[in-house]
C-alpha cells in the first residue's frame, strides 16, 4: 500500500506568490473599445471558467461572458502559463471564435475536455430561456450549438459541473425564482451531433442524498465528485458528500481535523490529492477569508477523510 502524508504533514507551510498579467494585443484593442479605461478582462462578475488539460500542453483556464457595468458579454478568453520562463506570467488573450455563439450571457455552465468547451444555460438579455448545448472546437475556435430534446434540468445559477467518460453533469443550484434545487442531471457528450437528451439520475427526494444546495463547491477525484458546503437559502453548509459516478449512489463522507466553518460561495481548487477551498460568506452573510485543504486520499476505502487549516 502506498502511503500517502496528510497536508499538514506535508504542505506545512504555503507561500503565496504574485504574477504579472500580460495581455495580448487583440485582448487590449478589444477592451478599450468595450470598457474604455479598464483593464482587460475584469472587471465581471458572473463570468464562467474550466480547465483544459492537454497531455502536450500546459493547463489552460478559459473564461466566458459575465457582467460588466450593466452589460453582458459572450467574449471567450484564454489564460496560460508558462512555469519554464525565467520570469514567469500569466497571459491573456481573447479567443476569436465564430459560428453559433452564446448570446451574452452570465452564470453559465462552463466545462472542458478532449479539445472542446461545452456550455449549457445562464442569464441572458432576452426573457428567453436558452436550453442550448453549446460546444466550441479549440481546435478551430468554431461554436456549434444543439437543440436539446426532452426534459431539462431547470436554468441553474450557483450550481456545480463536471465531465466524467464522456457524459457533462449538472448538480444543484437555484433558478430564476430562488428555488433551491437538489438534482443532479447528466447528458451524453459523445451523441453529439445527433438530439441529445438530459437524464435525471439523482433526486433530492432520493433516500441517500445531499440536501439542496446551492454556491457550494465541487471537485472529481478518482471516480467520484466531492460536494462540499453550500446554503439552501436558509442554512449554510460544511458538509462533505461523495458522489461515485460509476454505481450512481452518494454517501456522507465524515470529516475530522480542523474542519472548516458554514460557508456558501467560496472558491475551491484541485491540486494533485488535495481539495483547497479559501474564503466565501459565513452565514451571517459576511466575508471569510481562511484557507483550508482537505486530504482526499483514501487507501482504506473508509468514507473518512481529513481537513487541514493551512493559513
Amino acid at each position: 500500500m502506498t502511503e500517502h502524508n496528510h497536508i499538514g504533514q506535508y504542505y506545512s507551510n504555503i507561500d503565496w506568490t504574485h504574477h504579472q498579467l500580460m495581455y495580448t494585443f487583440v485582448t487590449r484593442h478589444r477592451i478599450v473599445k468595450a470598457f474604455n479605461k479598464l483593464q482587460p478582462p475584469f472587471p465581471h462578475t458572473g463570468a464562467s471558467s474550466a480547465i483544459h488539460r492537454s497531455l502536450i500542453n500546459p493547463p489552460t483556464m478559459f473564461f466566458f461572458g459575465g457582467s460588466s457595468i450593466q452589460n453582458q458579454h459572450n467574449d471567450l478568453y484564454r489564460f496560460t502559463f508558462d512555469p519554464n520562463d525565467s520570469k514567469p506570467s500569466l497571459t491573456a488573450g481573447i479567443v476569436n471564435t465564430r459560428g453559433q455563439a452564446p448570446a451574452p450571457r452570465s452564470h453559465a455552465i462552463l466545462s472542458a475536455t478532449d479539445g472542446h468547451l461545452f456550455l449549457w444555460g445562464g442569464q441572458t438579455n432576452s426573457n428567453v430561456l436558452d436550453h442550448h448545448l453549446y460546444r466550441l472546437s479549440l481546435s478551430t475556435n468554431y461554436w456549434n450549438h444543439y437543440i436539446i430534446s426532452g426534459p431539462s434540468p431547470a436554468l441553474l445559477f450557483g450550481s456545480s459541473s463536471a465531465i466524467f467518460e464522456g457524459f457533462l453533469y449538472v448538480y444543484a443550484g437555484h433558478n430564476v425564482n430562488r428555488s433551491v434545487q437538489g438534482d443532479m442531471w447528466r447528458i451524453e457528450l459523445d451523441s453529439l451531433p445527433s438530439v441529445p437528451s438530459w437524464e435525471l439520475i439523482s433526486s433530492s427526494k432520493d433516500q441517500i442524498c445531499p440536501p439542496a444546495r446551492t454556491s457550494h463547491s465541487a471537485v472529481v477525484s478518482s471516480n467520484s465528485w466531492i460536494i462540499f458546503g453550500g446554503t439552501d437559502g436558509v442554512n449554510v453548509f460544511n458538509d462533505l458528500w461523495e458522489y461515485r459516478f460509476r454505481e450512481k449512489n452518494w454517501r456522507q463522507v465524515s470529516a475530522n481535523g480542523s474542519v472548516p466553518p458554514p460557508r456558501k460561495d467560496h472558491l475551491v481548487t484541485q491540486v494533485k490529492d488535495h481539495m483547497y477551498v479559501f474564503g466565501g460568506h459565513d452565514v451571517s452573510d459576511h466575508k471569510i477569508f481562511d484557507f483550508f485543504a482537505l486530504d482526499l486520499i483514501n487507501p482504506c476505502g473508509k468514507a473518512v477523510v481529513a481537513w487541514d487549516e493551512t493559513i
